[in-house]
């Protein structure tokens, strides 16, 4: 194999070492998925949520339960993550989780 001329300073070197490993990385990939073409089952991370608030007497917590926006169980407009986050913080508010989509808190 004839001999590559390599920089001598170690920040190129590394440089050309963090593109070879991209490169082989994305190179397994595609061997994979040339091997074995079925799809894979990506993680299901919802970008969006919905909050649905279960009534509540006054001066008590207000529950809302929390579903990921295609949840069959959810109503109401989606919202993000910042959104949900600012609901949590919010004194007399308490979300859960919904028990048919698990969706994880943001």
């Amino acid at each position: 194999m004839p001999e590559l001329p390599l920089p001598d300073d170690l920040p190129r070197l590394y440089t050309i070492r963090t593109l070879l490993l991209t490169l082989l990385t994305t190179v397994n990939a595609a061997i994979e998925e040339a091997e074995d073409p079925r799809p894979r089952a990506a993680a299901r991370i919802p970008r969006r949520w919905c909050i649905n608030w279960r009534r509540a007497p006054a001066g008590h917590t207000r529950v809302g339960v929390l579903h990921a926006a295609d949840c069959m169980l959810a109503t109401g407009q989606p919202v993000d993550a910042r959104t949900v986050q600012a609901e949590r913080r919010r004194d007399g508010r308490r979300i859960e989780p919904c028990e048919v989509c698990d969706p994880q808190l943001p």
